[in-house]
């Protein structure tokens, strides 16, 4: 919060910076709200509670599923390296695949594929209720469906009234409302 009025107050761009004014902001808050604001701060626990969609390397040797530890180091060993054990974590579900900037090296070392393991609860429900809605056409209804009977004309002339465009070329598209036309184009 403290960027975020530095850089409407000041103009200040660079978010990293902890520098006096934000470190003046910090404890003038610790002081008045009897806070712990540091300037030692990340969001790694907020980001990993929205990683929701798992996916884990599925290792298939000679036809078999290995899991983890149960094989020896070799082809598909992803599963016993530091720090993801052949995990992978996100917040949209986009499975692991080539586009992911360590794809060919995971296939070089480990060969294995990625199984999806773990999704956000009704994850699928919510995704077919959506197809299920998107298929049926929506009557699109007149603005003025909205209005009750008496506002009905008033928003129907609304919806009609010249355009800007129209008003400075001296068109008036309603000329039985005596609009006055003032013409603004520049013939001198």
């Amino acid at each position: 919060m403290i960027h975020a009025f530095l850089f409407l107050s000041r103009g200040v761009r660079d978010h990293d910076d902890h520098g006096p004014a934000f470190q003046g902001h910090m404890n003038r808050i610790n002081s008045i709200a009897n806070t712990k604001i540091t300037v030692f701060h990340t969001f790694h626990r907020e980001v990993e509670a929205y990683r929701l969609h798992w996916w884990q390397c599925d290792v298939r040797i000679q036809g078999k599923l290995y899991y983890q530890y149960s094989f020896e180091y070799g082809q598909g060993n992803c599963r016993t390296k530091k720090p993801y054990f052949g995990l992978v974590k996100r917040s949209i579900n986009r499975p692991p695949s080539k586009r992911d900037t360590w794809w060919a090296e995971h296939q070089r070392s480990c060969g294995g594929s990625f199984i999806k393991i773990k999704e956000p609860v009704d994850y699928k429900k919510k995704k077919i209720r959506k197809a299920t809605s998107a298929k049926k056409p929506t009557k699109s209804s007149d603005i003025t469906s909205y209005f009750p009977n008496k506002d009905k004309d008033v928003a129907k002339n609304l919806i009609n009234t010249p355009s800007v465009d129209d008003i400075t070329q001296g068109i008036s598209l309603q000329a039985d409302r005596k609009i006055v036309v003032i013409d603004l184009t520049d013939k001198g």
